[in-house]
């Protein structure tokens, strides 16, 4: 029994030390550490996201290192539709919907932008 419970102790402390090197204890990855996590949970060492897979809100792309400047509270949408930041490519809004306006409040410096339109 006491051998038994051994194996399981350290059975058990070889898999936290191993979860432990793969999760990014710092928040930052990448060769230089030079990319923050922004993953809704946490990040491994390569910046994957762990748990749900999913990006923090208000983040996007590969490894959440793109932001999305339409969730910011200095961000005005019209209209104000939550269907219009709710990281879903499958909501749309209602054909009657002809423009939507958005104003930055500020200046950024962005190098892309990326919609997701229906094929009329």
């Amino acid at each position: 029994m006491a051998i038994h419970r051994r194996l399981n102790t350290l059975a058990f402390l070889v898999c936290v030390l191993c979860f432990r090197l793969t999760v990014s204890q710092d928040g930052w990855f990448g060769p230089n550490k030079e990319f923050k996590c922004h993953c809704e949970y946490s990040c491994s060492s390569d910046g994957t996201c762990l748990g749900n897979g999913k990006c923090a809100r208000g983040w996007f792309g590969l490894k959440c290192q793109h932001q999305d400047l339409t969730v910011l509270e200095n961000t005005i949408l019209s209209p104000n539709n939550d269907v219009l930041t709710d990281r879903d490519d499958n909501t749309c809004l209602s054909p009657t919907v002809k423009t939507i306006t958005v104003t930055f409040n500020r200046t950024y410096v962005f190098t892309w932008l990326s919609l997701t339109v229906e094929d009329p």
